[in-house]
């Protein structure tokens, strides 16, 4: 079948890190929300892996635009 292009896995990569940047931004919420005793320990900790398990199914993607990018180029 047809390769992606470079300029739309270029895109896909920035996409991908903007969403990676949103679930870091949930736990820096949720860790201020911690400090201020707005929530415990335990919906801190949920809240954190929870976001750290859709970073790391995010890297695995960028991983694979990568591998595909070097491909094309």
């Amino acid at each position: 079948m047809f390769s992606p292009s470079k300029e739309s896995l270029e895109k896909r990569i920035k996409e991908l890190n903007a969403v990676k940047g949103d679930y870091r931004d949930d736990i820096d919420e949720a860790l201020r929300a911690f400090k201020r005793h707005e929530i415990d320990r335990d919906q801190f900790e949920r809240v954190k892996a929870r976001n750290e398990l859709h970073i790391e199914r995010i890297n695995e993607k960028i991983r694979e635009a990568r591998e595909k990018l070097q491909n094309v180029r």
